[in-house]
């Protein structure tokens, strides 16, 4: 029997709760629902409510852990599950990839025996429907949002009360529909542009290979994952957030709301602890503190963004909640073009300056566009063109 154990210390049988946890979504799904819904209508209420039953499963049941690089193996488990419910019953008409994208949005930070098994959720699902036809889905219900979704979201209590917000949105869906389906637009053919931001560990490497004439050049190492987006400044501000995280999860520092100042304070305070507990062996270094700050040794390397390159097919799904743009894949089908360090190992920089607040979507790309000398503006200008060399080096990538 497979089992987990909530917050209160129960333990419960998975299987069992899955039905439940069905019973629970289906529910909350009907009430919004009159018998004559649209087919548009139900997509909306179902993504809606989805999305947040995902958020409530994890946080107030304590399934995921606190602590940075926690297994999500009962997440996984039981909203697959809930999942497999949905798709066998008529009622409801929202594809099955749109639930798991769903899904692995709510899985941060990853570790990664975590990140193999998402992985190969979406190898052995990515057949289910072409990304033509998910950007399609993800269309109808954005704008069944911008019509009577909004009163909807409204009486929810959702927080999408600002028209602004809604129809940037869909501005931002509308551009990456347009780049993933219609390439040859921008002259970029199949291959979609995509950033990622990461954490690099010292003496580690980055790409499989050094050498440009071979296909595990592109091939990323330390810091792949499953999530990337389309839009730089995303990934920039993400590129920060997980050294945020850090600090929040494992030093146990209220990071929350910091900004950039702040969380270089207390990086210096935990370092210069760290150094005089190292230089006077008289002091004792066994408390629960002073351990924290030698994990984050271990965690704490360069702030990292990358740029990628990815076939259309080979996109599983793409989700814009809170407007991250985010495209989700395979590792291995992400081709590495490039990347930049944003700190050096000790997690200082002077480009953090250019990020004033932990907010990191909408001000955040504001704030970064303004700054002209950024790589990202200065270097990473249009989306990046693929080589007909360079695509014979692709289809060489093991996996």
């Amino acid at each position: 029997m497979k089992t987990f154990i909530t917050n209160d210390g129960e333990s419960h049988d998975m299987d069992h709760a899955i039905g439940e946890f069905y019973k629970i979504f289906k529910a909350k799904v009907s009430k919004l629902l009159d018998d004559d819904a649209s087919t548009e209508k139900k997509l909306f209420v179902e993504d809606l409510e989805w999305g947040e039953f995902c958020y409530e499963y994890k946080s107030e049941l304590g399934i995921v852990d606190s602590k940075l690089g926690s297994e999500n193996d009962q997440y996984l488990y039981c909203l697959m599950g809930v999942i497999k419910k949905i798709e066998d019953d008529d009622y409801f008409v929202m594809s099955k990839k749109k639930y798991m994208v769903q899904m692995f949005m709510n899985v941060d930070f990853a570790s990664r025996k975590t990140q193999t098994q998402i992985r190969e959720l979406i190898v052995s699902n990515i057949h289910l429907s072409s990304v033509d036809d998910f950007m399609g889905e993800c269309m109808r219900i954005v704008k069944v949002k911008n019509s009577e979704g909004k009163k909807l979201m409204e009486e929810q209590g959702l927080g999408y009360k600002d028209e602004d917000k809604i129809e940037l949105s869909e501005f931002q869906l509308y551009e990456d529909h347009s780049q993933i389906t219609n390439g040859q637009l921008y002259n970029i053919g199949e291959w979609v542009t995509i950033y990622r931001g990461f954490n690099t560990q010292e003496n580690e490497s980055i790409r499989y290979s050094d050498n440009k004439d071979k296909a595990d050049y592109y091939r990323q190492i330390e810091g792949g994952g499953f999530s990337f987006t389309t839009c730089k400044y995303i990934a920039f501000g993400f590129a920060v957030r997980f050294h945020i995280a850090m600090m929040d999860r494992v030093l146990k520092h209220d990071m929350r709301g910091a900004d950039y100042k702040e969380f270089h304070k207390a990086i210096t305070q935990a370092r210069k602890y760290m150094s005089i507990i190292e230089s006077d062996k008289t002091i004792q270094s066994d408390t629960e503190e002073d351990i924290k700050f030698k994990e984050s040794d271990k965690i704490l390397g360069r702030i990292s963004v990358g740029r990628y390159v990815i076939h259309k097919d080979n996109i599983f799904g793409y989700n814009n909640y809170l407007n991250e743009r985010e495209i989700l894949c395979d590792s291995r089908d992400a081709k590495l073009i490039d990347y930049q360090f944003l700190s050096d190992n000790k997690g200082f920089s002077k480009d953090m300056d250019t990020i004033k607040d932990y907010e990191i979507r909408l001000m955040q790309k504001q704030h970064l566009e303004t700054k002209k000398d950024l790589f990202i503006n200065s270097i990473w200008k249009t989306f990046y063109k693929v080589s007909k060399e360079q695509e014979i080096l692709f289809s060489k990538t093991k996996k």
